[in-house]
Formats: C-alpha cells, sequence, structure tokens
C-alpha cells in the first residue's frame, strides 16, 4: 500500500479525524465521497506544480483515494442513512443565508486573525 497522509493535528478532541467523521458521524457519507474525490483531483491538477517535487501531493492523492473507496463501499452495503440534503446540514434552520453568510465570514476571520497572532508569537 501506498503512504498515507493522516497528520495528528486534523484530529479533534477525541482523536477523530474528519475521514472518521464521514465513516462513523456526524458528517455525512455523501459529502465525504465528494470531498475525497474533490481532492483526489485538486491533488493531481497541482501535482509537480506547487513545489518540485511532487511526492507530498501523490501521497495525499493516495490518502483520499483510499479513504473514497471505504466511503464508496460503506455506502454501498446500505450505509449513509444518515445523509440528508447538505445545506439543511450546512444551514440549519436559517431563515436568512446572508445573515448565516456574514456571521459565518465574522468567525471565519476571527479565526484566521488567532491563528495570525499564534504564528507572530512564534517568530
Amino acid at each position: 500500500m501506498e503512504e498515507l497522509i493522516r497528520p495528528d493535528y486534523y484530529k479533534d478532541e477525541n482523536g477523530a479525524d474528519l475521514f472518521h467523521q464521514f465513516e462513523h458521524g456526524p458528517m455525512p457519507i455523501d459529502a465525504g465521497i465528494a470531498f475525497c474525490y474533490m481532492n483526489i483531483c485538486k491533488y493531481l491538477q497541482r501535482a509537480g506544480k506547487k513545489t518540485q517535487d511532487p511526492g507530498e501531493d501523490i501521497k495525499k492523492v493516495w490518502t483520499y483515494f483510499y479513504e473514497y473507496k471505504k466511503l464508496v463501499e460503506i455506502k454501498h452495503e446500505g450505509g449513509g442513512e444518515r445523509d440528508t440534503d447538505l445545506m439543511d446540514i450546512v444551514l440549519g434552520e436559517v431563515d436568512n443565508v446572508d445573515e448565516y453568510l456574514s456571521v459565518m465570514i465574522d468567525s471565519l476571520e476571527s479565526k484566521v486573525a488567532n491563528i495570525k497572532q499564534m504564528h507572530e508569537g512564534e517568530e
């Protein structure tokens, strides 16, 4: 099997990464399948372009492929009963999409500012 990349920094406080959340919930399997497929496309497209050595991107391709394969198999075996409309998951009971997006942007800006501040403190 090819070398896979699953760094610890993608894990939550319970030790579960996104792949685990797609396989066991709460993330829907269909979203996981699409997520993996798009990342396969992305890393294939940029391999050898972002850096001269395409090795890291190729490892990521295989990492996403094997997760994609696993999710397709779970779905084929009858899994995915927790799948619902992805927009319902993303938006929940939102009546005003503009308001939701504004809150989301504020949250992202705050998180980015925190990351920048942490990295400035390390320098």
